[in-house]
C-alpha cells in the first residue's frame, strides 16, 4: 500500500498537523469522558462528596461565560415553554442540557423533584448526572427524577400500578417467543429470522398501539412470513398471555403501562414543571405520547434535545417525526440550532456536510468549527481489492501513525467503525497478525456471558419462579429433556393459565401428566433444587455457596464438557470460577455489611445491576465498533471501510435509504482530526467475483473535499 507521507514531526519545532490540531483541541475543550462503567447499588454508597449547591449560582455564570450565544439563548430559554435544541454533533449538548436543568433549579427556583430529565441510555445518564455533581452539588442532583425513560417508567409502573412486576430482557423476550414458535410451526420453516420478525411485530403492536400500524392484518402483510396470518396470530397471542401469567413487561410495555397510570392517576404527575429530554430523534411514537401526556396533565414546560440529522435507529421504530408532531402539538415551541462544533476539523465537517447536504427534505443547516481549530489535513479515500486488503491497510496505518507519532498517538486514539458487526474477523485477524492491540466495542459485562446466565438462571428462577424464560434456558441445556416435552409445558401452560413452572412441578409429581419416567426424575431434581435455593437464601446462605451447590449438584462440569465438545472447555470453567470467586467478594463488601437484605437477595440486585453495565474503555487498545455504537463517542482518527453502494446505502426504499446516508454522516463526525475512508474492489473476490462501487454518497461529494490515495 502506498499511503500519504504524513509531515510527522522529527523535533519539538516541527509537529504533524494532527498533534496540533489534538494540543489546541484540548487546550479549549475539556475531554469528555469515555468511561462508560458507573456504580450500581448507589443509595447504597456510604461516602459522599462535599455538596458544593452553594456555589451552584455562581458556577452556572462561569459557565455561560465560556458558551456561545445559541447555547445561552437555549440554557436561559422560559421555563415553562416548549424548546427544541437542534444540536449537531460536537455542538456541546450534553453541557447544555445539564446548564439548563441547573439553571430551572437554582434561578428559576424550580424544586428537583418536580423535574423530569429522561435519557436513551444508562451512560448518557451518568454523564449528566456528574456533569451536575460538579454544578449544583450531589444532594440537588440526587432529588431530580433522571435516569432512561425505561427505568424512569419501571418505577412508577412498579411503585404505583403493578408492584410484583417482573422486567423481561431482549433476551428473554426473545426465547419465549421462539419457544411458543416452536409449538405451531415445523423445524423446517423455524428459524431465526422467522424469530426476529415475530419479535419485532410485538414490538410494533406496542409502538404504534392505537393506530393502524399497529393492527396484526397490516403487521403480517408487510413482513411476508412463510407462515398463515392465522399461526402468525396465534404465536403473537401466546406469548402476550405467557408474559401475563409470568406477570412480566417488556421495554415497550412500560411505556404504555405508564402512560395508562397518568390517566389513572393523574396527580402522581400533576405537579411536574419541567420535562427534559435527552436524544430526541431516538423517541419512538409510543414513547413521544408519554412525554406528551405528562407535558398536558401537569402543564409544564417541556426542553427536548436531539439532531433529526442523526436519527438512525428507524429499525428500533425511533421517529424523527416527533419534531414535527411536538410543534404541533406545542404551537408556541421554539427551536434553538446548535451549530458551532468543538470536535472536528473544518476539512472533516466540510466533508460530512457534503454526505448530509444531499438529502433535499432536510432543512438546511450547516456545522461550524470552533475558530481556534486548525483546518487539518483533507479525509483520504481509498480503495483495495477486498475487504481483508481494507483491513491489512488500516492494521498497517494504524501501525505507521502510533509508531511516528512520538507518543502523541496512542492506539487507543484510532477507530475503526464498521457497519456490521460481523465484519469485525478481518480487522482482528490483520490487527493481531501486526501485534497491535486492539478491543470490540461494546464490551458487554461479565454477567451477561452465556455460561455464567448458565448457572444464575437457577438463582433467578428459584427467587421468580414466574420467570419463564430462565426455565426454558434451564430446559433446553438438560440433555434429558427433549423438544416435544418441552413444547408440551408451553401449551399446558396457556391452557391451564399458569406459568411453565406450575406445569413442570405437576409432571414432576403428578402421575395425570404423562411425562416419561427420566424426564419426570430431571423434573423432581429440578423443584428440589429451586425450593433448596429459595430456602436457603431466605435464611441467609452465602451467594458463593449457593453458587456452588448448583455447579455441583447439577453436574455442570459435565453438561460444560457436553456442550464444549472440549473445544473452550478450560475458559468457561474459568469464567464459572470467577463468578463464584466475584460472589465471595461481593460477600465481604459493605453493600451486604450494612445491608437490610439478605446476602442473596441483595447478589441478585447487584448482578442485576451489573449485567446492565458495559465495561470501562481499555485506553490502549484500537477500538473496532459498529457506526451505531460509536454514536455519542470521538475520536482522533476514524476509518471507516466498506463504503460501497448495498452497504450505504444498504436499500433503495428512501426511508432506509435517507437513514443510511445519515448512518455514514454520524461515521464522518466521529473524528477530531483525521478522517480515513476505504472502500473494496470486489465485496467477495474468492467466491463471486462481484465489483463493488463507491458509495453514491461519496460519489456524488465534490472530490476536492477529500483526497483520493492509491493502493
Amino acid at each position: 500500500m502506498h499511503s500519504r507521507k504524513l509531515p510527522f514531526a522529527h523535533n519539538a519545532a516541527m509537529q504533524l498537523p494532527l498533534l496540533r490540531h489534538i494540543s489546541t483541541y484540548r487546550a479549549h475543550t475539556p475531554t469528555p469522558s469515555r468511561n462508560i462503567k458507573f456504580s450500581s447499588c448507589r443509595h447504597l454508597t456510604f461516602t459522599r462528596p462535599r455538596d458544593t449547591s452553594h456555589r451552584a449560582t455562581h458556577s452556572i455564570s462561569q459557565h455561560l461565560a465560556k458558551l456561545n450565544k445559541e447555547q445561552i439563548q437555549a440554557i436561559l430559554s422560559d421555563p415553562f415553554g416548549a424548546l427544541q435544541i437542534l444540536a449537531g454533533p460536537g455542538t456541546g449538548k450534553t453541557l447544555v442540557m445539564a446548564l439548563r436543568a441547573a439553571k430551572l433549579i437554582k434561578v428559576d427556583h424550580i424544586p428537583p423533584e418536580l423535574i423530569f430529565l429522561v435519557t436513551f441510555g444508562r451512560s448518557p445518564a451518568e454523564e449528566l448526572r456528574t456533569r451536575l455533581y460538579g454544578i449544583i452539588g450531589q444532594e440537588l442532583t440526587d432529588r431530580l427524577n433522571l435516569g432512561t425513560i425505561h427505568g424512569t417508567c419501571f418505577r412508577y409502573v412498579k411503585g404505583h400500578k403493578t408492584p410484583e412486576v417482573s422486567l423481561w430482557t431482549e433476551g428473554m423476550h426473545r426465547r419465549n417467543i421462539k419457544h411458543i414458535t416452536m409449538c405451531h410451526v415445523s423445524e423446517e420453516v423455524l428459524n431465526e429470522s422467522l424469530v426476529s420478525n415475530i419479535q419485532q411485530a410485538v414490538a410494533r403492536v406496542k409502538v404504534y398501539a392505537g393506530t393502524h400500524h399497529s393492527r396484526l392484518d397490516f403487521i403480517y402483510r408487510s413482513l411476508r412470513l412463510e407462515i398463515s396470518y392465522d399461526t402468525f396470530e396465534r404465536i403473537i397471542l401466546d406469548h402476550q398471555e405467557t408474559m401475563k401469567h409470568s406477570k412480566a413487561l417488556d421495554f415497550d410495555d412500560l411505556v404504555n403501562e405508564c402512560r395508562e397510570l397518568i390517566d389513572q392517576k393523574r396527580w402522581l404527575f400533576s405537579g411536574t414543571q419541567h420535562i427534559l429530554v435527552d436524544e430526541f430523534q431516538d423517541t419512538n411514537l409510543a414513547q413521544y405520547k408519554l412525554i406528551r401526556s405528562i407535558a398536558r396533565v401537569s402543564k409544564c414546560g417541556i426542553t427536548v434535545v436531539g439532531d433529526p440529522d442523526q436519527a438512525i435507529y428507524g429499525w428500533r421504530f425511533a421517529d424523527r417525526e416527533n419534531f414535527q408532531r411536538m410543534c404541533a402539538d406545542f404551537p408556541h415551541t421554539r427551536v434553538t440550532n446548535l451549530e458551532l462544533n468543538y470536535r472536528s476539523t473544518p476539512s472533516i465537517l466540510n466533508l460530512a456536510h457534503a454526505v448530509i447536504a444531499q438529502d433535499e427534505s432536510r432543512p438546511s443547516r450547516t456545522l461550524h468549527a470552533f475558530q481556534a481549530c486548525p483546518a487539518g489535513p483533507l479525509p483520504t479515500l481509498q480503495q483495495q481489492l477486498t475487504i481483508e486488503e481494507e483491513a491489512n491497510a488500516i492494521a498497517t496505518r494504524i501501525q505507521d501513525m502510533h509508531g511516528k507519532s512520538n507518543g502523541a498517538l496512542g492506539y487507543g486514539d484510532f477507530a475503526i467503525l464498521l457497519r456490521y458487526h460481523h465484519w469485525k474477523q478481518p480487522f482482528e485477524d490483520s490487527l493481531g497478525r501486526q501485534g497491535v492491540p486492539f478491543q470490540i466495542l461494546p464490551k458487554l459485562s461479565f454477567y451477561t456471558k452465556d455460561v455464567v446466565h448458565d448457572v444464575l438462571a437457577y438463582v433467578f428462577l428459584a427467587f421468580s419462579p414466574q420467570a419463564t424464560p430462565w426455565l426454558l434456558r434451564i430446559l433446553d441445556n438438560a440433555s434429558a429433556i427433549d423438544s416435544e416435552t418441552v413444547k408440551n409445558i408451553q401449551r399446558l401452560a396457556l391452557v391451564h393459565k399458569k406459568t411453565a413452572m406450575d406445569i413442570v412441578r405437576l409432571m414432576a409429581y403428578d402421575a395425570s401428566y404423562k411425562v416419561n419416567s427420566y424426564a419426570q426424575c430431571q423434573f423432581q431434581r429440578l423443584v428440589v433444587l429451586l425450593d433448596y435455593i429459595k430456602r436457603e437464601g431466605r435464611n441467609g446462605a452465602l451467594p458463593s455457596h449457593i453458587l456452588e451447590y448448583i455447579i455441583k449438584h447439577t453436574n455442570f462440569t459435565t453438561y460444560l464438557k457436553r456442550r464444549m465438545r472440549g473445544y473452550n472447555f478450560p475458559q468457561c470453567w474459568r469464567e464459572i470460577q470467577i463468578l463464584v470467586h466475584e460472589a465471595r467478594k461481593f460477600e465481604t463488601s459493605e453493600v451486604v455489611a450494612y445491608s437490610t437484605f439478605t446476602p442473596m437477595d441483595a447478589y441478585i440486585h447487584h448482578v442485576e445491576e451489573l449485567s446492565k453495565e458495559a465495561k470501562m474503555f481499555d485506553t490502549q487498545s484500537v477500538n473496532i465498533m459498529t457506526v451505531h455504537a460509536s454514536k455519542g463517542l470521538e475520536f482522533p482518527v476514524v476509518f471507516i471501510p466498506g463504503v460501497i453502494n448495498g452497504v450505504y446505502p444498504r436499500s433503495k426504499r428512501r426511508v432506509e435509504y435517507e437513514e443510511d446516508r445519515r448512518l455514514l454522516y454520524v461515521a464522518c463526525t466521529r473524528p477530531k482530526a483525521e478522517l480515513h475512508l476505504t472502500y473494496p474492489e470486489y465485496k467477495d473476490a474468492e467466491i463471486t467475483r462481484e465489483r463493488a462501487e463507491l458509495s453514491e454518497f461519496m460519489d456524488k461529494v465534490d472530490p476536492h473535499l477529500y483526497q483520493t490515495l492509491s493502493n
